[in-house]
Formats: C-alpha cells, structure tokens, sequence
C-alpha cells in the first residue's frame, strides 16, 4: 500500500454505472477501454491495432479524429570495404531500411 494512503478504502476506485449505446462497428477484440475525463471521451483500442479511438462518453458515437501510433523507420547503416590490388581501398556504403510494426499494448492517461 502507498504511504500516503490512510486505509484500504483509499485504494478502491468507486465506479458509477451509466447507459451508453455505442454506434461503432468494431472488427476485433477491445483491449482496454479507458474514460478520459478532462476532455470527456471514451479511449479504446482493439487487439493487434496501431490506432486508438475515441468514442463521445454521452452518445456513444466515435469521435471523427484519431491517433495513430506510427513508429519512425530504422535505418541500417551498411559498409563494405575492398582492398584491390594496388593497395587501394574502396567503401562502398548502403542504407538499409528495415519494416516496423506498431501495436498499441496499453494507454496510460496522466492528467
């Protein structure tokens, strides 16, 4: 337990139960659905996915604008070297760049 809590009820997050109607058609598993309460959305993100929705948290309906996690591209820097020879050495050096992949594993939401 964290010091600065007093009791065990401190811990416990006290949920209200409210009636919402989703309009959203989703394709896969949800893995985590999380309500934002400083700008009143609803989070969620579905299994394997590299976007996170929004969702409005009194209607229901998504949100037109999400965020896309895209990874930056990794580049390989390739160099060979060759001796010939005449005791000259060449480097012929090569980008290489190797696909990435994306997939959201959890949201974690600091006010």
């Amino acid at each position: 337990m964290l010091k600065n809590l007093k009791s065990k009820n401190d811990e416990i997050k006290h949920y209200i139960k409210s009636e919402v109607a989703t309009k959203v058609k989703i394709d896969g598993c949800v893995q985590k659905v999380e309500y934002l309460h400083d700008i009143d959305k609803i989070a969620y993100y579905e299994e394997g996915s590299n976007m996170i929705y929004f969702l409005n948290a009194d209607n229901g309906q998504i949100c037109p604008r999400s965020l896309p996690i895209t990874p930056k591209q990794l580049v390989v820097n390739i160099s060979s070297v060759k001796k010939e020879k005449t005791g000259k050495v060449s480097i012929r050096k090569k980008d290489l760049v190797l696909p990435t992949n994306v997939r959201v594993l959890d949201i974690l939401y600091l006010p």
